[in-house]
C-alpha cells in the first residue's frame, strides 16, 4: 500500500506543484517524520539543518540521534564536524554508565562523563 502510494502521489505532484515533489523527497518527508515525530526530538529539529537531519537519519538508533543533535546545538556544529563525530564513533566510545546517563536524564551529565578519549581516531 505505501509502495503504491510512493509511486502515484509524485506524479499527481509534479503536476499539481512542480517537479520537488518526486518519489525520493516523498521517502525523506515520511522517513523525516518517522525518525523526528517524538515529542522529545521535535524541539530539537527545529535548531537542525536539513542537511543535519539527512545524516540523522541514517543512524536508525534513537539515542545516538538525541545525542548527536544535542552535540550540534551546544557545539554548533557543521556538516563536516558531524560526519567526523559520526564516523569517530564519538557516542559507541561512552562507556555504557555514561549512556545509561543519558537515556535516564541528561542533566546528571558532568563534563569528564562525555570525555573519555578526545584525541582517538580525531583525523
Amino acid at each position: 500500500m505505501v509502495i503504491i502510494l510512493l509511486m502515484s502521489i509524485p506524479k499527481k505532484l509534479v503536476i499539481e506543484v512542480g517537479k520537488k515533489y518526486n518519489r525520493r523527497t516523498l521517502y525523506r518527508m515520511k522517513q523525516f517524520y518517522n525518525v523526528f515525530s517524538n515529542e522529545k526530538v521535535s524541539p530539537l529539529v527545529t535548531q537542525l539543518s536539513w542537511t543535519h537531519c539527512l545524516i540523522l537519519m541514517s543512524l536508525h538508533d534513537y539515542h545516538k540521534i538525541l545525542y548527536y543533535s544535542e552535540q550540534i546545538i551546544q557545539l554548533r556544529l557543521s556538516k563536516r564536524e558531524l560526519e567526523q563525530k559520526i564516523k569517530n564513533k564519538e557516542y559507541e566510545r561512552l562507556d555504557e554508565k555514561t549512556k545509561l546517563k543519558l537515556k535516564e536524564e541528561k542533566n546528571n551529565l558532568e563534563v569528564k562523563d562525555l570525555i573519555k578519549e578526545p584525541i582517538k581516531n580525531q583525523y
